[in-house]
């Protein structure tokens, strides 16, 4: 198992326990998150539930899916999720093709890039800091700045444990 794997379960378990507590606001974010993914209300949740709530939180279609894609196992092209998308009202630069944005990138050494579902976006290093990272920390220069070429590494999965943490 690897950190953010295990992280997510965490995040599950905890999940699973506010709902046992009728805590409101967790309730609240239960009923939105299953309205959007248009899946049934349980009567009795069940830690699988919240797995895939929580996958449905930050970016996954479902838990199969961000298990899927934190173990490693996803292909370049493949749905990556929206895991490292935030709207912040930064102009981003998008792709369908992987070899186009790895052209752009090659193009602005300011620039970084990122997967987004099946497609990529090149940022700026405003846009990492505005998500709270480091541009220059060594995990993004060990894999010159292209996170998709890093995918499943360890610098991937610590840089993934990173931003889920300051997802909440």
């Amino acid at each position: 198992m690897n950190i953010v794997l295990n992280e997510l379960k965490i995040k599950a378990t905890f999940l699973h326990k506010k709902i046992e507590l009728d805590d409101q606001t967790t309730l609240t974010l239960i009923k939105k998150l299953s309205r959007q993914r248009r899946w049934p209300v349980p009567e009795q949740w069940q830690h699988k539930h919240c797995l895939n709530l929580i996958a449905a939180k930050y970016g996954f279609h479902d838990w199969q899916h961000a298990h899927h894609i934190f173990s490693g196992l996803a292909k370049i092209g493949e749905d990556m999720g929206d895991f490292w998308q935030e709207n912040l009202g930064f102009i981003n630069h998008w792709f369908a093709s992987y070899q186009e944005a790895l052209d752009y990138l090659a193009q602005d050494k300011n620039a970084y890039l990122l997967p987004y579902r099946q497609q990529f976006m090149v940022v700026k290093s405003e846009y990492l800091e505005a998500l709270h990272f480091q541009p220059n920390h060594i995990c993004w220069l060990q894999f010159e700045r292209n996170l998709c070429s890093a995918y499943g590494s360890d610098s991937w999965l610590e840089l993934a444990l990173y931003r889920l943490k300051q997802l909440g």
